[in-house]
C-alpha cells in the first residue's frame, strides 16, 4: 500500500488534496470496486495532466468505457449532474 506522499508524487498533486479526497473517499463509499476488474484501472500518468481534475479524468475515461452517466455517478456516488458537470468541463477543456 502507498503512502498519501507517494500518491501524491505520482498523481502530480499536492499531498494535502490526496489526503482530503481519500479520507471524503472512506466515508462515502458503500462498497470496494471489484478488485479483478480490469475495466476501471486509469493509467496513472493520466492523473499527472494538471489542466483536468481528477473527477474529470475519471468520469471521462468511464464514459469511455460505455458507461451511462447515470451508471457512472452511482459508481462514483456522486450526483449525475455533477458527473454531466466534469465531463461538460473536460470536453471544453480540451477543445478549448
Amino acid at each position: 500500500m502507498l503512502k498519501i506522499s507517494q500518491i501524491a508524487l505520482l498523481l502530480n498533486r499536492d499531498h494535502r488534496t490526496i489526503w482530503t479526497t481519500y479520507h471524503s473517499a472512506i466515508k462515502k463509499i458503500k462498497e470496494p470496486f471489484p478488485k479483478k476488474r480490469r475495466d476501471y484501472f486509469i493509467d496513472v500518468n493520466e492523473f499527472s495532466n494538471r489542466n483536468y481534475s481528477i473527477l474529470e479524468i475519471v468520469c471521462t475515461h468511464l464514459l469511455e468505457l460505455g458507461f451511462s452517466i447515470t451508471k457512472i455517478s452511482k459508481l462514483l456516488n456522486k450526483h449525475r449532474n455533477t458527473v454531466w458537470s466534469a465531463l461538460f468541463r473536460y470536453k471544453n477543456k480540451e477543445t478549448g
